[in-house]
């Protein structure tokens, strides 16, 4: 008996279309390079917060800081986080809790001096 390994017609096209409409999938190289650059972007501008989160815990002092601002500034942090979580993006996720952390530490070193 001949076995003849014949694949039916769509099942490729089935697994190409499935990995092109993926999540973050790109077949253009230059999108694929601006992805993985996204990580390390992602946290620069929460880097750039350290300076005045260590002015606050270092002079122990935090009378210029309005605490309501940063309070505020929590609430799109964390839903973007939410956000994040529930469409499994994970730059979302480091860039928006980067964000949540730093402005939770200016906030405890508000409450704190």
């Amino acid at each position: 008996m001949i076995h003849f390994n014949i694949k039916h017609p769509l099942s490729n096209k089935h697994k190409k279309v499935s990995k092109e409409t993926s999540q973050h999938y790109h077949s253009n190289k230059w999108k694929k390079i601006l992805d993985k650059l996204m990580y390390p972007v992602s946290l620069i501008g929460p880097i750039m917060m350290l300076p005045q989160i260590l002015k606050i815990f270092i002079e122990k002092d935090a009378s210029s800081i309005a605490l309501s601002s940063w309070l505020l500034f929590l609430l799109p942090a964390s839903m973007w986080v939410i956000y994040g979580f529930s469409h499994k993006d994970k730059v979302i996720i480091i860039c928006n809790g980067a964000w949540f952390i730093s402005y939770l530490l200016v906030i405890i070193g508000t409450i704190i001096y």
